[in-house]
């Protein structure tokens, strides 16, 4: 959330934590929240997830893009 904030809302929890931008992989900790959802409140196995994830239909930008390095690290994370 911090990443994405524009605001100064989020800074004394920055400050307290030591948090680091530069330390996160945006696309590693997405795609760990996508297969804990997919495992644990739709209960989908690696053969379904992938099934889905290859329904997704995003257009040609740099979202698709991003949707696209998502989905690939989440199947190698499943």
């Amino acid at each position: 959330m911090y990443s994405k904030s524009k605001s100064s809302d989020f800074e004394c929890l920055k400050n307290t934590l030591n948090f680091d931008k530069k330390a996160i992989d945006e696309i590693f900790e997405r795609a760990s929240l996508e297969v804990l959802i997919a495992k644990n409140l739709f209960s989908l196995n690696k053969e379904e997830f992938i099934f889905l994830c290859s329904t997704f239909i995003y257009g040609k930008s740099a979202s698709k893009k991003e949707l696209d390095e998502i989905i690939k690290k989440s199947i190698e994370i499943y």
